[in-house]
C-alpha cells in the first residue's frame, strides 16, 4: 500500500519529500516507509511510532530493523545480528 501511495503522490506532481509528508496526515494505523532512490534514502514513521525501530548508518552500509522482536530472533541469532559489508 505504502508503494502505491507515494507513486500516486509523487505522479500527482508531489516530490518524494512531499508525497512522504503528506502520508502523515493521509495514512491511518501504524507504519514505517523505507524509500530509496539514486541520490539517497528516507525513513517515514506514523506519528505514534511505538513498534520499535533501530537505524545504523556507516560510511559502508545502512541498516534498519523494525519489529517486536529482538533484532536477532529474525535471522535466528540469539546474540543479535551480524552486519557485514
Amino acid at each position: 500500500m505504502a508503494a502505491a501511495y507515494l507513486t500516486w503522490r509523487m505522479r500527482e506532481g508531489a516530490s518524494l519529500s512531499q508525497a512522504l509528508t503528506d502520508g502523515l496526515d493521509d495514512l491511518d494505523g501504524f507504519y514505517t516507509f523505507v524509500v530509496g532512490t539514486e541520490g539517497g534514502f528516507a525513513v517515514l514513521r506514523d506519528p505514534i511510532a511505538c513498534k520499535p525501530a533501530v537505524m545504523a548508518e556507516t560510511e559502508d552500509y545502512v541498516a534498519f530493523w523494525f519489529g517486536v522482536s529482538r533484532p536477532g530472533d529474525a535471522a535466528g541469532h540469539r546474540k543479535g545480528p551480524t552486519v557485514r559489508t
